[in-house]
């Protein structure tokens, strides 16, 4: 995740949620790559659809939500 952090960084965009807590916390769900350390959610910036083109340039994955973008390093498990 060094590489969004780093694009989160160079396009001035606030992480709001990286890797802390534990899969028991209630603030993802337990499978949740975030425990992983591969992903984060950004709030989302005034341009979206340049953000959302960012991330996937640098090679991620981009579900926007409701209120935040969540950006992941690998495809969700079913």
């Amino acid at each position: 995740m060094q590489d969004a952090l780093a694009v989160a960084s160079w396009r001035g965009d606030v992480v709001t949620s990286g890797s802390e807590g534990t899969p028991d916390d209630g603030v993802h769900d337990p499978t949740s790559q975030h425990y992983q350390g591969t992903a984060i959610d950004l709030r989302y910036a005034a341009r979206r659809f340049a953000q959302v083109a960012d991330y996937r340039a640098a090679g991620y994955i981009v579900v926007p939500e409701k209120d935040h973008l969540h950006i992941q390093k690998y495809p969700r498990r079913i």
